[in-house]
């Protein structure tokens, strides 16, 4: 055991192995940060910051504004600077312990309030392009707000939102009613299941989450076909009045309903908020350095710690010692492999990092468990294929030559041919090392696992065993 910490701290803590490790950590902290560039996601859709609320627009030309503002948690702010902007003027409040507001001002048809809290800003329309007295719903975007024009008896009642794409319910933020009494309601899962409600009118609901069926979904009012209700939370709601609690969401959950004696609505529905969909996908982009550089280092690590005292006679002192060839050579593999095991985890660390200090947004441990085993299978492929050629082959140099001709074969030429024959799928899924990757980056995004894990499973492992017990084997037999 000492042999093995001796060799990995020889190993690990080289300058060369160092300052790569420090490079590839910046560079997936840099690499995270493009991720939001290349998606195109700006503040908006993580600010810690989200307002909600009604527009009464009364036919005497008043505007009354009733609104909430809450964080990503679901939780009230309270103290956030409201400037509502109308033509003629400015009006300003801040929000209560309960993160409420409201004021009146005179009717204007490019009226807007600002939001600032802790050098936040949200902007949201409070009356959409113009103001239209209609039969029934009429539903408008004005960029990332979300406005519902409604006719109730003598007002138009607008709804007006501006939130992060921390809230998980999507098209449920806005439902609205087809039949009279028209009654718009705002309903937001923040992150971890925080449930905000806030609505205009006094009205008694229901939030089935389902676990439905291939057939899909149907809700009525007197209930849901096509699905199976996991869980269902009653709330008795007062005009004005936001609830702030936290709910359970079971995990089989893929479509949420709400249902009232006024209407009904049903959607489908994440576990995740809306912001990690979007980060997931160019999360493994932010790996694809790592990938596609650092299998070099452990091919170096295999040369300088394996390969090289081999071919310069250093082993055989080594081996004066009360010590086997065998134990010699797995010892110096586990003590590589320990560093490509720590390198693994320490680059899906650092991408969290920087979503944590960009956006707030944590990735599981799960997931970083999961995503490291995409490179780290991936290293010890690679180390395991250089100590082969170290045992066979006395050349140090020959030997770090094969193993980067050996990586550019598999990873560059193969595929190529696979793409050139229209096997490249087949290739990827199954042929090349780390082919699991293809599983756990499928289940990871959320998409359908189209691949049999278990022959990805027997193939990564294959890689990785075949080249160490060949190379095992022979370094036993051979001369030193």
């Amino acid at each position: 055991m000492r042999s093995v910490l001796y060799d990995f701290k020889r190993s690990f803590l080289r300058l060369s192995v160092l300052l790569l490790l420090v490079l590839f950590i910046l560079g997936g902290i840099g690499i995270s940060y493009s991720v939001f560039h290349i998606l195109g996601i700006n503040p908006s859709a993580y600010e810690n910051l989200n307002v909600a609320g009604f527009s009464n627009i009364s036919t005497l030309g008043t505007i009354h504004v009733y609104g909430i503002v809450f964080n990503n948690m679901g939780q009230p702010v309270s103290g956030a600077t409201i400037c509502v902007h109308y033509s003629g003027g400015v009006m300003n409040t801040t929000t209560s312990s309960e993160g409420l507001f409201n004021l009146s001002i005179p009717y204007s048809n490019s009226s807007y309030a600002i939001v600032k809290y802790d050098g936040m800003v949200r902007n949201v329309s409070l009356i959409g392009r113009s103001v239209v007295m209609v039969n029934g719903p009429y539903v408008g975007n004005v960029g990332s707000n979300v406005i519902i024009h409604v006719t109730n008896g003598n007002n138009n009642v607008v709804l007006f939102t501006n939130t992060s794409m921390f809230n998980d319910l999507g098209s449920l933020l806005n439902p609205y009613p087809y039949t009279y009494p028209y009654t718009p309601i705002f309903i937001a899962i923040m992150n971890h299941n925080h449930l905000v409600i806030f609505t205009y009118e006094r009205i008694n609901i229901s939030l089935d989450f389902l676990q439905a069926n291939s057939t899909g979904l149907t809700v009525y009012s007197s209930g849901v076909s096509g699905a199976k209700v996991l869980k269902e939370y009653n709330f008795s709601l007062k005009p004005f009045t936001p609830v702030y609690t936290t709910i359970e969401v079971p995990s089989e959950a893929n479509c949420v309903a709400i249902l009232s004696n006024s209407y009904v609505h049903g959607t489908p529905y994440s576990q995740s908020p809306i912001l990690y969909t979007e980060i997931v996908t160019g999360y493994f982009s932010a790996m694809g350095l790592f990938l596609g550089f650092f299998p070099f280092v452990v091919i170096y690590l295999a040369y300088a710690m394996f390969a090289k005292p081999r071919d310069t006679g250093a082993l055989e002192f080594i081996l004066a010692r009360p010590i086997t060839k065998g134990e010699l050579y797995m010892t110096r593999f586990s003590a590589n492999a320990i560093t490509a095991i720590i390198a693994s985890f320490l680059i899906n660390i650092s991408p969290n990092v920087a979503f944590i200090l960009i956006a707030g947004l944590y990735l599981s441990p799960q997931f970083i468990l999961l995503a490291s085993i995409i490179p780290m299978t991936l290293l010890l492929t690679y180390l395991s294929i250089t100590y082969m050629y170290a045992s066979l082959i006395k050349s140090g140099g020959t030997t770090l030559g094969l193993g980067i001709a050996t990586y550019i074969i598999i990873q560059i030429a193969i595929p190529v041919i696979g793409f050139m024959s229209g096997n490249y799928t087949l290739i990827e899924d199954y042929i090349v090392p780390a082919s699991i990757s293809q599983a756990i980056q499928s289940y990871l995004e959320g998409a359908t696992i189209s691949v049999n894990v278990g022959l990805e499973l027997l193939s990564t492992i294959l890689w990785i065993v075949v080249p160490l017990v060949i190379g095992y084997l022979a370094f036993k037999r051979k001369d030193i």
